[in-house]
């Protein structure tokens, strides 16, 4: 039992991302179960390459949207109308009416006696009513008249009213020429008056229309005709029509829910299968290729966090309408991972997220080439996008594929470009425009999993930063070697082909813990007064040895990334402080215990750290040389990392005998450079 205990404290990492792989494969498949995975594709106006399908059971055929539109409008046009009365409008109008008139004449009592007769006139029209009425609904003979005093709507609140009872506005302004000839045996400016006054007051209610249409429209039925089993649906070679497309349509409609009904968790347990071998595939594959990254949970973590979250988007977009897939912008997927890690890991997640997400798609041949070809134009390039400038030409570019592989695709399958789904090209034009998400969507993640971009170690990597700049200004000579160093290790990291964006950054910030105590280290000590002269050897040591914790308190004060304390801390390793060690022991021979005099550690456990051990001591040591050429550079540059290979500071490290003599021949090429010989110049 103790050893059982003891194993799984020692795997733990391993035991947690196992029971992550089938956390998340129970949760595809649960997203996935009520989509059936279906042996055959097919498109409206291509061919049916496959051999001839029958029905296997009883299913109704689906109407098509025109179809269902067709229904709609055939049900607007017969369905009942309603209109409102505003009986205020009378009264609006009769007192405009008295304005017009008391302006136009000074006498009053021509004004009342207008005023009279003109009031019958208008509550005569208005008794009735003037109706405007809607286009639509010319053709109708009765409509439906909603009284204002009702707060509530239901139908019997509504009267059946013909629409021979109300006057157009035609008809409302000949009643009032009339009504005024026959009083003043015509009066123009009364007629004007009148007319001008003149409103509808029966207007069109939109919404009380809409909710009778909608439930009428609730009613419509969505399926048409029944294919009996044993029917024949196509034959082989057959050319999809509208008339086939509609059948293998509703077949693979029906064919869902007749698995489902039938036996839910075995689609489950298939779902679950398929799932958990994709995605351990997945895993196997890291545990070969990337075993270093899975030190890190955080990154794991991230890796299935992205997969689990298109598939759960697609599955969800895709209930809605099986083309709304096309416009999800999978090609973030290989973005944002090439701003953390490599090339070959960002595609090969591409690789597996849409070849899972494929299994939801109707087309799912359509979309795997899209996005698999998208993908991998994404991440072609040979420099990582840093700017949006970048961001906006690889957009373009993925765009341009995703366009000319539809057309191409459909072409090939159909053989018109009348056949061709331009909503398809919308929504892929759509997916363009959303992968400006990327740069967000690094962020999120970066916060979300503790981790540090690319983007993000730009920034670091700017010696504006306000820690970079306090190391400038408080220990300059340590600020220069830093910088010197963060060169070496940049150029270095490219040779072999780690992160050199990573290794500068945490070469900038190595020495930071020396800006508690400046004036104690060599570079900083410019008028000749060294205080290690008032303390003892283990007491010089204790200063040198302490940078290391007090660069590790202070990048933490400053909120620096793990990433990049990680080269704090390991950037001496556990190795023995040589001088002050061999004089202390001099001076004490019987009396030593060298853990006074070892830096803390841990060694460096990845190619940039252990790149950081290497340029640094190579760097210092490079300024204790009297006479630099070929041969001292070489022979300095030999004689150091031998001894850390010697001193086993190499030992966790993924570098390869080869990497090491190209960091080595990186190194003296470098150096040499740095230290050429200048011409001397003649005095004035």
């Amino acid at each position: 039992m103790k050893q059982l205990f003891e194993n799984i404290i020692k795997n733990h990492d391993r035991i947690f991302q196992i029971s992550i792989v089938i956390l998340f494969s129970f949760i595809i498949a649960f997203f996935v179960s009520d989509k059936t995975i279906h042996s055959f594709d097919f498109q409206k106006g291509s061919i049916w390459n496959y051999d001839d399908l029958y029905a296997n059971f009883d299913f109704s055929l689906f109407k098509t949207d025109e179809e269902i539109e067709k229904n709609k409008k055939a049900i607007e046009l017969f369905s009942d109308v309603y209109y409102e009365k505003d009986t205020l409008l009378k009264y609006r109008s009769l007192s405009n009416f008295e304005l017009e008139l008391k302006s136009a004449f000074r006498s009053q009592n021509k004004v009342s006696k207008y005023y009279d007769i003109g009031k019958l006139i208008l509550f005569k029209i208005y008794n009735n009513g003037i109706i405007d009425l809607r286009e639509l609904d010319q053709n109708k003979e009765i409509i439906y008249l909603i009284s204002p005093e009702f707060e509530k709507f239901n139908s019997q609140n509504a009267k059946k009213i013909n629409l021979s009872n109300f006057f157009t506005m035609d008809q409302a302004i000949s009643t009032v020429k009339n009504e005024v000839n026959l009083y003043f045996n015509g009066n123009e400016s009364l007629e004007n008056f009148l007319i001008k006054s003149l409103d509808f007051d029966i207007t069109y209610n939109s919404y009380y229309t809409n909710l009778i249409l909608e439930k009428a429209f609730e009613k419509i039925s969505i399926k048409k005709g029944l294919v009996k089993e044993g029917d024949l649906i196509i034959k082989k070679n057959q050319f999809i029509d509208a008339e086939s497309f509609q059948k293998l349509d509703s077949y693979k409609k029906e064919l869902s829910l007749y698995i489902h009904k039938k036996d839910y968790v075995i689609v489950f347990l298939g779902n679950f299968l398929l799932s958990f071998l994709l995605l351990t595939l997945c895993y196997i594959f890291l545990i070969n290729f990337y075993k270093n990254l899975l030190i890190s949970n955080a990154n794991f973590l991230l890796i299935y966090f992205i997969i689990l979250l298109f598939i759960g988007l697609s599955t969800l977009l895709s209930s809605f309408d099986d083309n709304l897939i096309f416009a999800i912008p999978f090609c973030v997927i290989p973005l944002t991972l090439r701003a953390f890690f490599d090339f070959k890991l960002s595609l090969f997640v591409h690789f597996f997220s849409i070849i899972i997400v494929a299994f939801l798609c109707q087309n799912s041949f359509l979309f795997f080439l899209l996005n698999f070809l998208g993908g991998l134009v994404a991440v072609i390039s040979p420099q990582k996008i840093y700017t949006q400038s970048k961001l906006l030409f690889t957009i373009f570019r993925i765009v341009v594929v995703f366009l000319m592989v539809f057309f191409s695709i459909s072409l090939l399958t159909s053989g018109s470009l009348n056949q061709i789904d331009f909503s398809i090209v919308i929504m892929l034009l759509l997916s363009g425009v959303l992968t400006f998400l990327t740069f967000p969507f690094i962020y999120v993640c970066e916060k979300v999993f503790s981790l540090v971009s690319d983007l993000s170690l730009l920034e670091y990597a700017d010696t504006n930063t306000e820690l970079l700049r306090r190391l400038a200004k408080d220990a300059p000579g340590t600020f220069h070697h830093s910088l010197q160093v963060s060169h070496l290790c940049e150029s270095v990291a490219i040779e072999i082909g780690a992160n050199p964006l990573l290794v500068r950054a945490g070469a900038l910030y190595h020495d930071i813990g020396k800006l508690k105590n400046p004036n104690f280290f060599i570079e900083n000590q410019s008028v000749g007064l060294n205080p290690h002269d008032d303390l003892s050897f283990d007491e010089s040591a204790k200063v040198i040895i302490d940078h290391v914790l007090d660069g590790i308190e202070l990048a933490k004060k400053y909120n620096l990334p793990d990433q990049l304390i990680d080269f704090i801390r390991t950037h001496h390793g556990d190795y023995l402080m040589q001088y002050f060690y061999k004089e202390y022991l001099k001076n004490f021979p019987e009396n030593v215990d060298d853990k006074n005099f070892r830096y803390p550690g841990p060694k460096p456990f990845n190619k940039e750290t252990t790149i950081l051990m290497m340029c640094d001591s190579v760097e210092a040591a490079s300024r204790s040389l009297k006479t630099i050429d070929v041969n001292s550079i070489t022979e300095l540059v030999d004689k150091v990392i031998s001894s850390q290979f010697k001193h086993n500071q190499y030992d966790n490290s993924s570098l390869t005998f080869k990497e090491i003599n190209q960091i080595k021949k990186a190194l003296k090429l470098k150096l040499i450079d740095i230290n050429h010989t200048r011409i001397t110049y003649p005095d004035q």
